[in-house]
């Protein structure tokens, strides 16, 4: 009996230990959040009325502003009011003959209006840039041939057009390769860029579905990657509308 004894004890006392972890460890702080979910009565629509107890007398109603009421006795008639949770609270006194005295009593409720409106939709992730340089740049791709730049002759015209480098002069970013260069360039498909910026190689690097001369305008508002069109007024229209949205 002695040893049983020793053994409930030991075995009482093992329970209560706590387990202990030895290494290369340290204590922290951790956050805990914990969702707490009320229930609560929600109006689907007016109008709707509040009771209280009969029997009483004087019942005075407290109500926010804005919702449309009609008082009687002891209910109140809500015609109109916002959507949302709201409160209402009323007081009123009752007659206690045994007692030979008037009580005072006080309610109140709580309760939502209209549906809650749905969780907004979450706005997509902005794309990733196709040319990593902050604000605007613009990258044109041409291929050539014994003749020349290989496209009609409005791609030929733009591509090669001195306002088009005035504009884009005065648009575009400051490139970060050059302290007197703005971001935007005119470059061969056949261009060695192994000396150039990482963002203009990756750029040269981003997939072209055909030889015809090709654009990147690389906005943070939205970005266009594609064929110059193949007139001068229709390159230059594009051009505007990536640049100045």
């Amino acid at each position: 009996m002695r040893y049983l004894a020793f053994l409930l004890l030991f075995c009482s006392s093992a329970l209560c230990q706590e387990l202990k972890i030895v290494g290369d460890t340290k204590v922290i702080d951790i956050d805990r959040t914990v969702v707490v979910k009320d229930k609560i009565t929600l109006v689907n629509t007016l109008p709707v009325t509040v009771s209280a107890p009969a029997g009483g007398f004087g019942y005075a109603w407290d109500y926010p502003t804005g919702i449309t009421a009609k008082r009687t006795l002891n209910t109140l008639v809500i015609s109109a009011a916002p959507k949302g949770i709201t409160s209402i609270s009323v007081e009123w006194s009752v007659v206690d003959f045994d007692k030979k005295l008037i009580d005072g009593k006080s309610a109140s409720i709580t309760f939502a209006i209209g549906a809650p409106d749905p969780v907004p939709p979450k706005p997509p992730e902005p794309a990733t840039k196709p040319i990593a340089i902050e604000g605007i740049s613009v990258l044109m791709v041409v291929n050539k041939d014994a003749t020349g730049v290989i496209g009609t002759q409005g791609q030929k015209s733009f591509v090669t057009s001195a306002d088009i480098r005035v504009y884009l002069d005065s648009k575009c970013s400051k490139d970060p390769a050059s302290q007197e260069w703005k971001a935007y360039r005119q470059l061969q498909a056949t261009t060695d860029m192994s000396g150039d910026a990482k963002a203009w190689q990756d750029a040269m690097k981003r997939p072209r579905n055909t030889t015809a001369p090709w654009m990147i305008i690389s906005n943070p508002k939205g970005s266009y990657e594609g064929p110059i069109p193949a007139t001068y007024d229709e390159a230059f229209a594009l051009l505007k509308k990536y640049v100045e949205q």
